[in-house]
C-alpha cells in the first residue's frame, strides 16, 4: 500500500541503497528527469545522470544514504 502512497504523491521520490544504485523511483520524479523507470532501476544514481561524486546532489544524497538521516536545512 505505501508504494500506492508514493507514486501518487505530487513530489519526487526517489529509493536508493548504500551504493547510490535505484531501487524505486514514483512517476512525478520520472516526469522532472524527463526518464523512464526502466531506465532507472538497478542503474547507479552516477551512471544514469552522467555526474562524478562531486556533484552537490551526490554530496547531498551520501551522507544520508550512509546514515539513515535525512538531510538537515
Amino acid at each position: 500500500r505505501h508504494e500506492q502512497v508514493l507514486e501518487a504523491m505530487g513530489e519526487g521520490y526517489m529509493l536508493f541503497d548504500k551504493d547510490l544504485n535505484f531501487l524505486g523511483v514514483n512517476a512525478y520524479a520520472l516526469r522532472l528527469y524527463g526518464m523512464r523507470r526502466e531506465e532507472l532501476l538497478g542503474k547507479n544514481f552516477l551512471q544514469a545522470f552522467g555526474i562524478t561524486e562531486e556533484h552537490p546532489l551526490v554530496r547531498l544524497f551520501r551522507p544520508v544514504v550512509q546514515t539513515g538521516q535525512p538531510v538537515q536545512q
